[in-house]
Protein backbone atom coordinates (compact mmCIF):
# COMPACT_ATOMS: atom_id res chain seq x y z
CA UNK A 1 0.00 0.00 0.00
CA UNK A 2 0.96 3.58 -0.58
CA UNK A 3 1.96 3.63 3.36
CA UNK A 4 4.74 1.12 3.18
CA UNK A 5 8.31 1.32 1.55
CA UNK A 6 10.19 -1.71 0.84
CA UNK A 7 14.03 -1.66 0.63
CA UNK A 8 16.92 -3.96 0.79
CA UNK A 9 20.37 -3.56 2.31
CA UNK A 10 24.02 -4.67 0.79
CA UNK A 11 24.20 -7.49 3.77
CA UNK A 12 21.24 -9.32 2.58
CA UNK A 13 17.97 -7.67 4.24
CA UNK A 14 14.89 -6.76 2.90
CA UNK A 15 13.03 -4.63 5.29
CA UNK A 16 9.85 -2.31 4.91
CA UNK A 17 9.17 0.81 6.23
CA UNK A 18 5.88 2.28 7.67
CA UNK A 19 5.68 5.59 6.61
CA UNK A 20 3.09 6.73 8.77
CA UNK A 21 4.49 4.98 11.68
CA UNK A 22 8.33 4.92 10.75
CA UNK A 23 9.00 1.39 11.90
CA UNK A 24 10.96 -0.37 10.31
CA UNK A 25 10.49 -4.09 9.92
CA UNK A 26 12.91 -7.06 8.41
CA UNK A 27 10.78 -8.93 6.48
CA UNK A 28 13.68 -11.43 4.91
CA UNK A 29 16.94 -12.10 4.83
CA UNK A 30 18.89 -13.42 1.41
CA UNK A 31 21.10 -16.54 2.46
CA UNK A 32 24.47 -17.26 1.09
CA UNK A 33 25.55 -13.35 -0.13
CA UNK A 34 29.32 -12.88 -1.74
CA UNK A 35 29.23 -9.78 0.31
CA UNK A 36 32.50 -7.11 -0.42
CA UNK A 37 32.80 -3.98 -1.75
CA UNK A 38 29.53 -3.47 -4.08
CA UNK A 39 28.33 -7.17 -4.43
CA UNK A 40 25.58 -8.84 -2.07
CA UNK A 41 21.94 -7.96 -1.92
CA UNK A 42 21.85 -5.13 -5.39
CA UNK A 43 18.02 -4.48 -5.96
CA UNK A 44 14.32 -5.53 -5.73
CA UNK A 45 11.16 -4.48 -7.85
CA UNK A 46 7.82 -6.37 -8.88
CA UNK A 47 6.10 -7.75 -11.67
CA UNK A 48 4.81 -4.89 -14.06
CA UNK A 49 1.37 -6.86 -13.40
CA UNK A 50 1.80 -7.50 -10.03
CA UNK A 51 -2.28 -7.03 -8.98
CA UNK A 52 -2.20 -10.24 -11.25
CA UNK A 53 0.64 -11.53 -11.24
CA UNK A 54 2.67 -11.04 -7.55
CA UNK A 55 5.95 -11.78 -8.22
CA UNK A 56 9.00 -10.07 -6.40
CA UNK A 57 12.49 -10.30 -8.23
CA UNK A 58 15.75 -9.70 -6.44
CA UNK A 59 19.03 -9.17 -7.96
CA UNK A 60 22.05 -10.54 -5.78
CA UNK A 61 25.72 -12.23 -6.09
CA UNK A 62 27.35 -15.28 -5.08
CA UNK A 63 30.37 -17.58 -5.25
CA UNK A 64 30.55 -19.97 -7.38
CA UNK A 65 32.62 -23.16 -6.90
CA UNK A 66 35.84 -21.28 -8.32
CA UNK A 67 34.87 -17.97 -5.43
CA UNK A 68 34.11 -16.46 -8.47
CA UNK A 69 31.65 -13.55 -8.39
CA UNK A 70 28.16 -14.72 -9.96
CA UNK A 71 24.80 -12.59 -10.32
CA UNK A 72 21.49 -14.22 -9.87
CA UNK A 73 17.84 -13.10 -9.69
Amino acid sequence: NDDVIIFTELGGKIKQLNVKTKEVKEIYEVAGLAKEVQSGLMGITVHSDFKNKPYVYIVYTVYDTSYNLNTRI
